[in-house]
């Protein structure tokens, strides 16, 4: 079999799997009634630590909008980026879920509030891993800042053609994990 078809072949079964997945996006953060039950399995805390900070996730249903709250060991609220900082956490952008029907990320408008120099990013994303012992381990992360990596390459060869660049955004995220009851 030559390389082309081995390509082809490669290339169908990628598609094949993409195809598989599907992205739930939200209208003004409510989540259309026909997902809701995808999302339910997915409900509840999660204990874990955020920036080596111990605190708890919790992903809420209110109506048909997805609610993440945090809180420290002691119950109160929990801000991303430090005290008095006044961060939050606001609607569900999107979801996708693999072709098992179980959830891979969740997507979160970010606000820095008072320490936009403490955080670029303006989402908070959700990602999960597979259910394991009746847990699902779950990465809260928000980017914090970035790099940007230039890449050239000289294009025709050594015969004197143009160079070609792109530009690559490269972040670095305050991040936390966390272990929440699973299905």
């Amino acid at each position: 079999m030559g390389r082309l078809h081995c390509a082809v072949l490669i290339g169908a079964a990628l598609f094949l799997v993409a195809c598989n997945k599907t992205t739930v996006r939200t209208e003004d953060g409510a989540i259309p009634s026909k997902s809701i039950a995808a999302f339910e399995p997915y409900l509840g805390d999660y204990e874990g630590s955020f920036a080596g900070r111990e605190a708890v996730l919790a992903l809420l249903l209110d109506g048909f909008r997805a609610e993440v709250l945090l809180r420290d060991a002691g119950g109160s609220d929990f801000d991303l980026l430090g005290a008095d900082c006044g961060s939050s956490i606001g609607d569900m952008i999107l979801a996708r879920f693999d072709q098992d029907d179980l959830m891979e990320f969740a997507v979160f408008a970010f606000d820095t509030g008072a320490c936009a120099d403490r955080a670029t990013g303006t989402e908070a994303e959700l990602l999960f891993g597979a259910p394991t012992d009746g847990t699902i381990p779950t990465r809260l992360r928000v980017e914090q800042s970035f790099t940007v990596r230039q890449v050239c390459r000289r294009e025709g060869g050594d015969s004197g053609g143009g160079l070609s660049c792109r530009n690559f955004k490269q972040p670095t995220y305050l991040q936390g994990d966390f272990r929440g009851a699973g299905r």
